[in-house]
């Protein structure tokens, strides 16, 4: 009995003591309810998000395109994820329901704070050609200040889809924005030949995203998520 009630305490010891299992806090922000999408936050700081085949877009207007997880930042900062996404394996469902060509997408958008007109949104692009599922970026930016208003655009190069994770940065220093991209969160190079300039901006909400264009459900995994303020005039 004896040997019993010391076994029972051993035990109960081990279960006492075994650590608990922490959560690490969540970078993303705060969720923003979208029709047809989900984002789930997982405790090894993972955000999963599907997008819903009854979410697909039928147009190719980025510039409408808004996080789905937001925080506030305000002034210069640099902001890093890894995005997991992979587009539809079956043929039959990876067809546009709009004009064009089958394109998943997930990234990073900023819009200005006060819900005036001011925005950027950079995404990795999967897209369906001839020979298979190509990977590429694109920015697009709409400002519009007391004294001007514009769009910005870019796009870079196309590469074979690799079913690998990327990396992907954006840095701001007052008006300018750069993009950066790594295949392993060491090594570091420019998305876009040259640095964007989208005036009055202000504070900004920012957060990853997620669409596409097809009859197929879109799956994105965001982590490796680190957003840090850079100080004026501060080079990274």
């Amino acid at each position: 009995m004896k040997r019993l009630a010391v076994l029972a305490l051993f035990v109960t010891t081990l279960a006492v003591a075994a650590p608990v299992p922490k959560v690490k806090p969540n970078n993303f922000g705060t969720a923003v309810e979208t029709k047809g999408v989900t984002c789930e936050m997982l405790r090894t700081g993972e955000l999963r998000v599907r997008v819903s085949k009854e979410a697909a877009w039928e147009s190719d207007a980025h510039l409408a395109t808004r996080p789905l997880v937001t925080r506030t930042v305000e002034g210069d900062f640099e902001l890093t994820v890894r995005i997991t996404h992979t587009p539809p394996e079956d043929k039959e469902l990876a067809t546009a329901v709009g004009n064009g060509e089958p394109i998943a997408s997930a990234g990073l958008a900023l819009h200005r704070s006060d819900g005036k007109r001011g925005s950027l949104v950079i995404l990795n692009r999967l897209s369906q050609g001839r020979d298979g599922w190509d990977s590429y970026f694109r920015m697009s930016a709409l400002y519009e200040t007391k004294d001007t208003q514009g769009v910005v655009g870019n796009l870079s190069s196309h590469r074979k889809f690799s079913n690998e994770p990327i990396y992907l940065r954006l840095t701001r220093r007052g008006d300018e924005f750069t993009a950066t991209k790594s295949d392993d969160g060491k090594e570091w190079s420019p998305v876009f030949d040259e640095t964007r300039e989208v005036p009055g901006l202000g504070p900004v909400v920012i957060g990853p995203v997620a669409v596409h264009n097809t009859n197929a459900r879109h799956d994105v995994t965001f982590d490796e998520y680190v957003l840090n303020p850079l100080k004026t005039g501060e080079k990274k």
